[in-house]
Order: C-alpha cells, then structure tokens, then sequence
C-alpha cells in the first residue's frame, strides 16, 4: 500500500470498457470522484498515485503491465466461486462490488454497450448470467446495417408499444426489448431471492430504470441504481490483497 506526502492512502481504479476508460479517485476506502475517457492515456503518464486497473479489452493495458504502481486484476483476483474463463472481468467485479455494498446475494443488469446481467449466490457462487446487445448498439446497428433507417437517439421516457412512424418503432422495438429482458431478470431473481440485492449500473441504467418504472412501479422498489459498482469490486479485490500481505 502506497501513502501520499501527507499519510493518506491515496489510489486510483480503472475499468477499461469497450468504448470508455472509468476511472475512480480513492482515499482509502473512500471513492472521491469518478470521471470517463474515450481515449487511453499516454504511455508514460505520471499517476502520482498507485493504479488497480482491469479491462474487458484484451492488451488495452499491456503497456502497462510491468510498471511497479499499476495492478492488473484478473479473474483469478476475485473471491468469486465457478467464475468461467471467458467471462468479463467488468461483470465480475460488478457482481463483487454490489455484494460488498449491499450484500450477497446479489444481481447486477449492466446497461452499458453490451446489456449484461450476473448473479452470484449467497455462497459467493456464480449462477450465470445473460448478454444482449445494449440500448445504443442495437440503436446504432439498425442505422448502419439497413439502406433506409434513420438514426434514433434512445428515448428518455418509454416510447409508445405501437408506433406509427419509423423513428417511434425502432424506438418502440428497441426500448421495449431492453425493458422487457430487464423486467424478467429482476422478476425472476425477486423470486429466487426475494431479499437479494439487485443494482443496476452502466450509461443506459437510469434510462432503463425510468422505462422499468413506467411498465410497473414496483419493479424499482429497492433496485439500487449505482454508477460506481464496478469500483467497488476493484476496491473491495484490493482491500483483500493489502490485508494478505
């Protein structure tokens, strides 16, 4: 564990995504601020302060690798049991983040490029999970794999089930589609485990969440909406290596 001028115990997380690099101030178990990019940073940047970094990129941080003030977490970091080779490490440490926070059992809806959903068990079993393409991916591909679609920009509120023009049935398709998944996900885990936690994260999280209110209120009832749960599965791998040594 590395300490700034002063004593304090002053680190950086970063979680490279497919389009966006995260990034998180800490002071000790505090998270001070968090910020995106959508570039990497030059090679020899100067830190001033130790980083604990995983990427769903593959050598995204390879440049990186053998400098003494950044860790690479891997699967293989988390305190997670039946974890499968090729799943995201950003899933995982989601799925992490939101138990330490909130408790496990614990399920995490991503709505980022890729609409994700993993859920861990009491035990601190993987159960598995789903992928669908996200929100804006779905959106972006009917643009540029079709001749005549227009763009669509996703709603900000649940659009009309039967539309009338082709902005509002991409919209309708798209929205609906997500929303659904999302709907049976939370569904299906509540009851599983009716006192289980459940977060939903990503760019497209509150979005989804106001189309889920909209469908039926009760389904955001004690859904934690949290933008930095994937920082506190980085923090909560780091605070157990610090207490190995």
């Amino acid at each position: 564990m590395a300490t700034s001028n002063d004593g304090a115990d002053r680190w950086r997380s970063l979680m490279v995504g497919n389009s966006r690099w995260h990034w998180g101030d800490w002071t000790g178990d505090r998270l001070d601020r968090i910020w995106d990019d959508a570039q990497p940073p030059p090679d020899h940047l100067a830190l001033e302060r130790p980083v604990w970094a995983a990427s769903v990129v593959p050598g995204a941080l390879d440049r990186w690798s053998d400098r003494a003030d950044w860790r690479i977490i891997t699967l293989a970091d988390l305190p997670i049991g039946g974890l499968y080779s090729t799943l995201g490490i950003d899933r995982a440490l989601a799925v992490l983040g939101a138990g330490q926070r909130y408790g496990f059992p614990a399920l995490v809806i991503d709505g980022g490029t890729a609409l994700t959903v993993t859920a861990v068990d009491p035990n601190r079993q993987l159960i598995g999970g789903a992928i669908a393409p996200g929100l804006g991916l779905q959106l972006r591909s009917l643009t540029e794999k079709t001749a005549a679609l227009p763009a669509v920009l996703p709603p900000t509120q649940l659009p009309t089930l039967w539309a009338q023009d082709s902005i509002g049935a991409i919209a309708s398709g798209t929205v609906w589609g997500v929303t659904v998944l999302a709907q049976t996900w939370l569904q299906t885990w509540r009851s599983r485990y009716p006192h289980g936690t459940a977060v939903i994260t990503g760019g497209d999280g509150p979005a989804i969440v106001q189309y889920l209110r909209a469908i039926d209120p009760t389904l955001t009832v004690d859904l934690h909406q949290d933008p930095s749960v994937i920082f506190a599965g980085i923090q909560a791998v780091r605070s157990e290596r610090i207490s190995e040594k």
